[in-house]
């Protein structure tokens, strides 16, 4: 694996970069702050949620267990940024393209370079089975030959791969960098490491606690600065009771720094079929995380995915906030009862993507399993007290009905799938417990107890992901797609627990040893005292 370049602090390089996007406007506050991050100064170069528009300490409120939350950046504006013409025509419901960097980082490839990956098991995206004895050319970051007389080129680098499996990247469609450090969240920039140890080549991030930090990782993640997931962010959280008007100026200020919408669970139906009008003009989507809104409503207004199944859909619990008295409300329901099943035909009949998202509520029950057992080995010594007792609040917050509610919602899944609807694959690791990257071999393995087959799981999180975010270049194995692939010991189509035995992983033709980034990150969630405090 190539040594990390050992320059600023992973932290103090993200929050620089979000800088200088203002640094036109604000140039002796964003001078002030960037200083802070100085290769000699403290490993963090801002200690509370700012805005950096005036410094002042931007407003916070408590993510709430199985969600996140409004953050800091969805009631106070974003930065102000020089604006620039855009496009007249954007193909629609597609992420904005990003430019190739003019500059190559450590983390990208000679386009001329050539690997063989030869007499792998293969399971590419697409067929029922695996594919035996496979050989698969990659040059540069793009895969150009795959099957089972491929010739490895003349000079490449062969690599022997008898016995073990090669799957697409994986997409965690319900993705965040950030999340709980020590008494109160943050960006948390050992995220990208653990996703891409894990087999995660691609995250979208459906709203961020710190968006410039998050836009500042995705630009050096595809600059080649920084190893990671490619990232595509929804930036803040697209939130508030103040009407349509209101959120359509939020989203034009972001709109041209970010790759999809997120709307939380205060966005009514007014605002949200104003705000998906907005976003569809410009080609992005629109996912959320409903509460205001009916799942029915918001299917007749065009969005395009629906997160976290049942327990975001509130025809299902009307008039109750309290998370607890939600979750009850949805374990005492019939999922053979007409209220489901008045929600699964919507959802087949328009064809709208579902991300349920077992993993975050299944960490919230007290004898849960966690993803990872070694998770607190990436949380500072000094951080953990504080995270082990903001677990034990979110597990009591989420009630006692939790396991019966998720009976519910496994049932909820199983009848979309079966009646040929789409399931994703999303984990929201707001809390470190949720290792990113393991939270995903967990997930799969949750939509396998719901009823799909393991390769219907890896296609959850990898051709049927890319195609819901409208990625062409990655989720499938064959020629012309990105060189995002990982490889495990055992057959992950027999047994799905195999996902979880990554022995490499590649991004954009790039190789990654797991552990070595595992190891890049210990003790690195809540160290400086990053967090803001609710």
């Amino acid at each position: 694996m190539p040594v990390i370049p050992r320059r600023l602090p992973v932290a103090c390089r993200f929050r620089r970069d979000a800088l200088r996007a203002v640094a036109v406007a604000y140039s002796v506050a964003a001078a002030v702050l960037v200083a802070g991050c100085a290769p000699d100064g403290p490993a963090s170069g801002l200690t509370e949620a700012t805005n950096v528009a005036d410094g002042t300490p931007a407003s916070v409120a408590e993510p709430s267990p199985g969600g996140e939350g409004e953050s800091p950046a969805a009631a106070a504006e974003p930065s102000p940024t020089v604006r620039i013409d855009r496009p007249v025509a954007l193909a629609l419901r597609r992420p904005a393209a990003r430019p190739t960097p003019a500059v190559r980082g450590p983390f990208l490839v000679p386009p001329d370079r050539e690997i063989a990956l030869v007499g792998a098991r293969v399971i590419d995206g697409s067929h029922d089975a695996p594919r035996e004895g496979w050989t698969l050319v990659i040059r540069g970051d793009r895969i150009v030959a795959a099957g089972p007389d491929v010739e490895p080129p003349p000079g490449a680098e062969r690599i022997d791969l008898a016995g073990r499996t090669v799957l697409p990247g994986l997409i965690d469609v319900h993705g965040h960098l950030f999340g709980l450090s020590g008494n109160g969240y943050a960006f948390l920039d050992a995220y990208p490491r653990l996703y891409l140890a894990g087999g995660v080549t691609t995250v979208f991030a459906p709203g961020e606690w710190e968006p410039e930090a998050a836009i500042a990782a995705r630009d050096a993640i595809a600059r080649g600065d920084e190893p990671g997931p490619r990232v595509l962010t929804a930036g803040p959280f697209f939130d508030g009771a103040g009407g349509g008007e209101l959120l359509v100026r939020r989203y034009e200020r972001w709109r041209d720094r970010i790759d999809g919408v997120k709307v939380y669970s205060q966005v009514g139906p007014e605002a949200l079929g104003r705000l998906i009008d907005a976003a569809h003009a410009d080609g992005l989507r629109v996912t959320g995380h409903l509460g205001s809104t009916t799942v029915a409503e918001a299917l007749a207004l065009g969005i395009d995915r629906l997160e976290h199944g049942v327990f975001a859909a509130p025809e299902l619990w009307p008039g109750l906030y309290a998370l607890d008295r939600q979750t009850c409300a949805i374990a005492e329901l019939d999922p053979d009862g007409p209220e489901v099943g008045a929600l699964v035909d919507a959802i087949l009949e328009s064809r709208t993507p579902i991300v349920p998202t077992f993993t975050v509520y299944a960490q919230s029950m007290a004898d849960a399993i966690p993803v990872d057992d070694e998770w607190l080995r990436f949380v500072a010594p000094e951080a953990r007290k504080g995270v082990l007792a903001r677990t034990a609040d979110y597990r009591e917050a989420s009630g006692a009905c939790v396991a019966d509610a998720l009976a519910v919602q496994s049932e909820f899944v199983r009848r979309i799938h079966e009646g040929g609807g789409i399931v994703l694959a999303g984990t929201d690791p707001v809390y470190p417990l949720i290792v990113p990257g393991a939270g995903l071999h967990r997930e799969l393995a949750h939509l396998v107890d719901a009823g799909l087959t393991p390769l219907a799981a890896i296609q959850a999180a990898t051709v049927d992901a890319a195609r819901a975010l409208g990625l062409d270049d990655r989720g499938a194995i064959e020629a012309g797609r990105r060189a995002d692939l990982m490889v495990v010991g055992g057959d992950p189509s027999v047994d799905i627990a195999d996902v979880a035995r990554v022995e490499w992983v590649m991004q954009g033709g790039v190789r990654h040893d797991p552990e070595a980034l595992r190891t890049e990150v210990e003790g690195a969630i809540g160290r400086a005292a990053t967090a803001t405090v609710p």
